[in-house]
C-alpha cells in the first residue's frame, strides 16, 4: 500500500507539473532554477504522514530539478492556512497539502492555484473523508 501511495503521488506531481508547464518560463525547470514545491502538513505524529514526506523527498531527491519545501503545522489549522499563505506568496509552483481540515484551508487554494495535490487521512474510504466534493 506504501508504495502505491508513492507511485500515486509521484504521479499526480508529474502531471501537475506537465499540465502547467505551458505557464512558466523556458529556463523553469533546471537545477539553477528549479521548480518548487511546497509540501504542507497538518502534522507529523501520524506514520503515514511522516511516510509522505520521505516519499517526496526521496523522490525530489532523484530530480535536481525540482525543490521541496516542508511545513509542519503541528496540528493546527490557523498555522497551516499561514504555512499556504507563505508559500503563495513565495509563488511555489506546486502546492501539496495534507490538511487536517478542509474547509479552513479550501477558499485560498481555490483562489490561488490551479494545480494542486490535495491529500486525505483516507484516501480509501471516502465516506470519512474531510475534503470538500468541490476541491
Amino acid at each position: 500500500m506504501k508504495k502505491t501511495r508513492s507511485m500515486l503521488v509521484g504521479i499526480a506531481i508529474v502531471l501537475c507539473l506537465a499540465l502547467t508547464a505551458a505557464t512558466w518560463s523556458a529556463e523553469k525547470g533546471t537545477p539553477e532554477n528549479p521548480w518548487v514545491i511546497g509540501m504542507s502538513q497538518c502534522n507529523l505524529g501520524e506514520p503515514w504522514r511522516v511516510q509522505m514526506n520521505a516519499d517526496i523527498k526521496s523522490a525530489a531527491d532523484a530530480a535536481p530539478s525540482i525543490k521541496v519545501i516542508y511545513k509542519d503545522a503541528q496540528n493546527d489549522t490557523l498555522r497551516q492556512r499561514a504555512h499556504i499563505e507563505e508559500f503563495i506568496g513565495q509563488g511555489v509552483d506546486l502546492l501539496i497539502v495534507s490538511p487536517k481540515e478542509a474547509a479552513p484551508l479550501t477558499p485560498i487554494i481555490r483562489n490561488a492555484y490551479t494545480c494542486l495535490l490535495y491529500t486525505s487521512p483516507s484516501p480509501r474510504d471516502r465516506t470519512r473523508s474531510r475534503m470538500p466534493s468541490s476541491a
